[in-house]
């Protein structure tokens, strides 16, 4: 997807050339930089792992991880988890403009900072330096809010794993027994004590 959007925007506007040469000026640009086929001995994106070997990690991704397959389970019918699972895909279509544009961006605004703080700041370098105040703690809330949801989901997997895999297998028990939603809420706060230990 993005290797197609490059492509159109280098065929269909000249803004976007126009961005290149201006990337190229402040911060050379390795010559393959644009390039989404590369060669097989490419140490970064060789085109064998991006064209064979990525499709084992999505399809272990979107259908066996069991932190993606639960918001699927849980749905209320089967046309719901379908209607999620294709508005999840029509989401994935938006990384090109999410993740690459802001790092154009900010390499032309920025480039002396980038270089010193490092690509991976290059969305809070946009986020502190362009937006005003009130928007700055916008992003920052929704950034938040993100990584809670994240984590919820994280600690909800791993519980229900725990629970129904391995503790269900050693004490079999009622699905509907209100010692398994004991249990599962022991681990979670077990598993939350944990991850609290291990960040400190």
């Amino acid at each position: 997807m993005a290797g197609l959007a490059t492509h159109v925007c280098d065929r269909a506007s000249p803004a976007w050339n126009d961005t290149c040469s201006c990337c190229n000026s402040s911060a050379p640009l390795a010559a393959d930089a644009l390039h989404m086929v590369r060669p097989p001995t490419d140490p970064d994106y060789p085109w064998t792992g991006m064209f064979l070997g990525i499709w084992c990690g999505s399809i272990w991704y979107w259908c066996c991880d069991q932190e993606i397959v639960q918001r699927t389970l849980c749905a209320k019918d089967e046309r719901t988890a379908r209607l999620g699972s294709l508005g999840a895909a029509l989401l994935k279509t938006t990384p090109m403009f999410m993740m690459v544009v802001p790092g154009v961006v900010c390499r032309v605004l920025y480039p002396g900072l980038l270089e010193r703080e490092g690509t991976d700041m290059a969305y809070p370098i946009l986020v502190t330096h362009v937006l005003p105040d009130g928007l700055v703690g916008l992003v920052v809330a929704a950034m938040l809010s993100a990584l809670m949801s994240t984590l919820a989901s994280v600690f909800n997997s791993s519980s229900t794993l725990f629970t129904m895999d391995i503790w269900r297998d050693i004490y079999p028990v009622s699905g509907k027994s209100k010692s398994v939603h004991a249990l599962s809420h022991r681990s979670l706060y077990l598993l939350s004590a944990e991850a609290l230990c291990c960040t400190g």
